[in-house]
């Protein structure tokens, strides 16, 4: 037999699933441009603006509510399916699970009583700013608890199921509630309130697919017990990364709150949502791939995973090239589909975009850290890049807005990438994007 044709099956396994996956991204994709078009004609930039406020809270709260389980469990599922049992696997979710939900209640509780000194803290006693909190306070554990049952779907490979709560029923519910409320009940909160409702629906479903999975559970099984203590041990990697992870996504967007305004905030986030189509592969390949990355190494196939993420490295970078040249060309264009007030924004999205098609060529490298249990390395290169940005953006967002958030945020997924690189040569031989293993 070919030496290659077992490497092979698993790229294919990881290009069929991921064009599966592809499909549902595709449609979420469309109806989450059609939606922010949509808000951006009708609420302009403000009114994004705000949303993105909200969501930048909600999501740094349910960051330190998730502990890092929520990524953790995209690796320890598919190693107690592989090692110890179906029971097992169920046993290390509910565990997780229960902590999230106590974690979850007490910060929720601690933010909505401390809104003041929050306010009065990082946004100069804005009482605009007031409400925000009080609500992300509410909001932090459903969102929590969400993003927990997408990558639980994912240890599980349970792809589709993962994309259709991650990609498709949010942006379904918030484009159905935004609909009625702006026929009906016209008002400039609206896209906060087809959030909510969003966040609550798509909760209610991630806990419904997960159905089978506690029912599957038997407890004759062999399980493989670990104290609540050894788990936040295990985790504490992936949480540090997470957290680094969140301050590069949304720091940016809060240091632009701090020190401009709404408007601004919305106008970067748009060219921020239309740069990321850059490297929109990447994202459908690296969620089938980390399970099969995991599965690989804790198998001992060394070669064939070699195999497996240089091939799909080089695929997701020719599918994010064309991408990236149409974003190069016709991006003033595309930013007009919003509004006029949002073509200024062409600067910032050329350079977000820039950083995301070296995040494409690059390949899946955190992904392949992360499964190997080189999560340390991948934690001190998030944590050099999250400082990074943060340092830039409070340098630059002052004199130049936008365009500062813009610089900080290329030069800090550029400078991620390259280090990220560098530890896997340094660690497996190899480059990603390149096919020789010894290049």
């Amino acid at each position: 037999m070919n030496e290659f044709a077992e490497p092979v099956s698993f790229f294919r396994l990881i290009l069929k699933n991921a064009f599966s996956n592809l499909g549902i991204r595709i449609i979420g994709v469309l109806m989450a441009f059609g939606l922010n078009i949509y808000m951006a004609q009708y609420y302009g930039a403000g009114g994004i603006g705000s949303l993105v406020l909200l969501i930048a809270l909600v999501e740094v709260g349910a960051l330190l509510v998730k502990c890092g389980f929520n990524i953790s469990l995209v690796k320890w599922i598919p190693e107690h399916l592989t090692n110890y049992s179906f029971a097992s696997a169920a046993t290390i979710f509910r565990k997780c699970f229960l902590i999230i939900l106590w974690v979850g209640l007490a910060l929720g509780i601690l933010i909505f009583f401390t809104s003041d000194i929050i306010n009065n803290t990082f946004f100069k006693g804005d009482i605009s700013r007031l409400g925000f909190i009080r609500l992300a306070a509410i909001l932090i554990l459903i969102s929590a608890c969400t993003d927990y049952f997408k990558d639980s779907l994912r240890g599980l490979k349970k792809i589709n199921q993962s994309s259709l709560l991650e990609n498709i029923l949010p942006v379904s519910i918030q484009w159905i509630s935004l609909a009625i409320l702006t026929y009906w009940f016209f008002e400039k909160n609206n896209p906060l309130y087809s959030y909510i409702i969003a966040l609550f629906i798509s909760g209610i479903a991630g806990l419904f697919f997960l159905k089978k999975f506690f029912e599957k559970s038997n407890s004759n099984e062999k399980i493989f017990h670990q104290s609540s203590l050894l788990l936040f041990k295990n985790a504490l990697p992936f949480y540090i990364i997470a957290l680094a992870q969140i301050i590069l996504l949304y720091s940016d967007s809060l240091i632009l709150g701090f020190f401009r305004n709404e408007k601004e905030v919305g106008l970067f986030n748009i060219s921020f949502r239309v740069a990321g189509y850059t490297s929109f592969m990447l994202a459908a390949m690296n969620t089938i791939a980390a399970p099969v990355f995991s599965e690989l190494y804790h198998a001992g196939k060394m070669e064939e995973l070699r195999t497996t993420v240089q091939k799909t490295a080089r695929f997701t970078a020719w599918i994010s090239l064309p991408v990236y040249i149409i974003i190069l060309s016709w991006g003033k264009n595309v930013l007009s589909l919003f509004g006029e007030e949002f073509v200024p924004a062409y600067f910032p999205l050329v350079c977000v975009a820039t950083g995301q098609f070296i995040n494409a060529y690059s390949g899946s490298v955190g992904n392949l850290l992360m499964m190997t249990s080189h999560h340390n390395a991948v934690r001190n290169i998030h944590i050099v890049s999250a400082l990074l940005n943060i340092v830039l953006s409070f340098l630059l967002v002052p004199h130049y807005g936008i365009n500062g958030s813009a610089v900080s945020t290329m030069i800090s997924v550029i400078v991620a990438n390259v280090l990220s690189t560098w530890v896997v040569r340094k660690k497996f031989g190899y480059y990603i994007f390149l096919g020789s293993g010894n290049s």
